[in-house]
């Protein structure tokens, strides 16, 4: 997926000639904040998954904003683990945002999708 490739246990770089980019954006979003890489800078942290599904579709909006020419292209929202919960509740938000008029689908790998089941 990247547009590089790490070689030699990390002594080096190389373009990869196959990354997905070529044919498509992609946007990570680390949620909810306070995991992995992402913070939030006024220190509120959200863990409900409504409030996450909220966080995420405000970065879809604010990102959108930001880059508009990208606004047209296919939406399609992917995710694992955890986000077999994430996804589809911000797919459902998406579904009724006049914004996101290019929102195509969803894609969820080994999700968690119900802690009974699971």
């Amino acid at each position: 997926m990247c547009l590089f490739r790490v070689n030699n246990y990390g002594e080096s770089v190389t373009r990869n000639p196959w990354t997905w980019n070529r044919y498509a954006n992609i946007i990570y979003l680390d949620a909810p904040a306070g995991v992995g890489f992402s913070l939030r800078l006024d220190g509120l942290w959200n863990y409900t998954d409504t409030e996450v599904a909220n966080d995420n579709l405000l970065a879809l909006k604010t990102w959108f904003q930001k880059f508009p020419e990208r606004k047209h292209n296919d939406l399609y929202v992917a995710g694992e683990s955890y986000a077999g919960t994430y996804v589809p509740m911000l797919s459902a938000l998406l579904i009724h945002e006049d914004d996101f008029y290019n929102f195509k689908g969803m894609l969820i790998g080994n999700g968690c999708v119900d802690d009974v089941l699971n």
